[in-house]
């Protein structure tokens, strides 16, 4: 249900984490917050994922593909990603 306090709950956990990156206490990483409810289908969620990763842009069949590949190649330096994604449940 909206104003439930979920985003106000995970941008306190990130910005706990984020300070304790800052200290080096864990490993830095990237958060993207995605507001879906301005995206016209859930899908177009993939093209602005990859963007903020790899400034890439492509449709969002391409951008699924290389978001799998992305994700499921390792890669030492990579830094780990933390996606927030608000959608509305119908």
């Amino acid at each position: 249900m909206p104003g439930t306090g979920k985003t106000a709950t995970v941008r306190c956990v990130v910005s706990a984490l984020q300070r304790r990156a800052e200290a080096d206490e864990i490993k830095s990483f990237d958060f993207i917050e995605l507001n879906a409810m301005k995206l016209t289908e859930p899908n177009q969620v993939y093209p602005h994922l990859l963007e903020f990763l790899t400034g890439k842009k492509a449709t969002a069949r391409h951008a699924l593909t290389a978001l799998e590949a992305h994700f499921s190649t390792p890669s030492p330096g990579r830094k780990t990603s933390c996606v927030d994604a608000a959608v509305r449940l119908s």
